[in-house]
């Protein structure tokens, strides 16, 4: 690419590491940056361009030369991404045992109603066009009646899936746990961590001392991107649908996503790693508290 051709609405990824990112490298959201304003002045016979570049996630704004644009080592463009803005009406319908189903009621481009005083700017999101990973699937439906096949299609398809995967694994202490207990925290948000730090605390490979790895490493930005989406309330199971894998197995090739229990290992170490000390310090001290319990101590 060169400089005159970089236009208003192009999307940019900041890139953090050292080497440059390839098409099919993970996409970190905070680090999208849309070409906002081009600046051009001619002072003394000198012409003096900047690109102004607004950070998707903040919305601040940063200028930026061309020369760094096009260098790879620095940004990585998306061919063919844009941002559109839409306003969304929804009803979220909760289950005690399932996961909630999501019913659209309305959806219109941002552009057709004019902004008025009254309008809130949380009302507005941005969306990535063919930009990020493709997350979970709507469901539509009309009635009660279809409100409750959806539900069941939902719940039957996840654990057909996971029926295929390997029944029992070892926590820290060699006791085998069923793959149905890390299925049954799908549906947990950001909200239910005490409960998750509680119950996974002493997952197998889970590591309380392992150093936080470099920004560049795929193994970071997999487990930082599933914890800014666990950041953002999104369920398990929508983490697990993103699909990101450290690792290519013959089974990641095929488009599978992990088990629950690789996706909920990943969150608790992200937790350590990512989370605030209000966070890291819940996982820790239910650890501790476990250590420190009398049944603990009588089956050790």
């Amino acid at each position: 690419m060169k400089v005159q051709n970089i236009r208003k609405g192009m999307i940019f990824e900041q890139v953090k590491g050292k080497k440059p990112l390839n098409k099919n490298a993970y996409i970190h959201k905070d680090w999208l940056y849309e070409v906002i304003d081009i600046e051009e002045k001619i002072q003394s016979g000198y012409t003096m361009r900047a690109f102004w570049l607004g950070n998707l996630t903040s919305n601040n704004a940063i200028p930026v030369e061309g020369n760094s644009l096009i260098n790879p080592t620095e940004w990585r463009y998306h061919e063919g991404a844009s941002v559109k803005e839409e306003r969304v009406i929804i009803k979220k319908v909760t289950f005690m045992t399932q996961d909630p189903i999501t019913i659209e009621q309305q959806s219109r481009d941002f552009k057709e109603k004019k902004s008025s005083k009254s309008d809130s700017p949380k009302e507005s999101k941005k969306t990535i066009i063919h930009a990020a990973p493709k997350g979970r699937d709507v469901v539509k439906v009309k009635n009660l009646k279809d409100l409750g096949s959806a539900v069941k299609d939902h719940w039957r398809e996840d654990t057909a899936h996971e029926s295929n995967t390997e029944q029992h694994t070892p926590n820290n202490d060699n006791h085998f746990i069923s793959n149905g207990f890390y299925n049954s925290f799908a549906s947990c948000t950001i909200d239910d961590l005490e409960i998750l730090c509680f119950s996974l605390h002493d997952m197998r490979d889970l590591s309380y001392t392992r150093s936080r790895p470099k920004d560049h490493l795929i193994k970071a930005m997999v487990h930082s991107q599933e914890w800014s989406a666990f950041k953002d309330k999104k369920t398990i199971r929508e983490i697990r649908n993103l699909k990101l894998r450290i690792t290519e197995t013959p089974t990641g090739l095929r488009g599978n996503p992990c088990t629950y229990e690789t996706v909920l290992r990943r969150i608790m170490q992200a937790c350590l790693w990512y989370g605030s000390s209000e966070e890291s310090g819940m996982l820790r001290r239910a650890r501790k508290n476990y250590k420190d319990s009398p049944r603990r101590r009588m089956f050790k």
